[in-house]
């Protein structure tokens, strides 16, 4: 409120006339709407968005992953097929993150039951040379 009456001291003069007080506030009421009056008015303050330094954050989120990939690396030859009984896609046990997945939550080369991907070679095509 402190400001919104200061904003009007300093818009209207002491000699203003009733008519040019009255002229003043309809113009501070339109400059509210069309020029930011939340910025002149309403704290600037967002929960949950300050100014805060995230290189703390950035470190252990790198940290983390680099050891979810290295726990991956260390257990490729641990995967359980599982049976696939009547389900549609063939479940697979992931020991590094303890989850039963199913077919379709793994990359494209394992899309197809007959063609598994070769885990020794870098290119499962049939054309490849590498």
């Amino acid at each position: 409120l402190y400001n919104i009456l200061y904003f009007i001291n300093s818009e209207i003069q002491p000699w203003y006339t009733a008519e040019q007080i009255k002229n003043a506030a309809h113009l501070l009421n339109t400059l509210r709407f069309n020029n930011g009056f939340e910025q002149w008015f309403a704290p600037e303050y967002k929960r949950g968005q300050g100014h805060q330094d995230y290189s703390i954050l950035c470190g252990l989120g790198a940290e983390f992953l680099i050891d979810l990939f290295g726990n991956v690396w260390n257990s490729t030859e641990k995967t359980v097929v599982l049976p696939k009984g009547r389900k549609k896609f063939q479940p697979y046990y992931l020991p590094t993150i303890d989850a039963t997945v199913d077919q379709m939550s793994l990359p494209l080369g394992y899309a197809w039951d007959k063609d598994q991907p070769d885990p020794e070679k870098l290119c499962d095509a049939n054309n490849c040379v590498v």
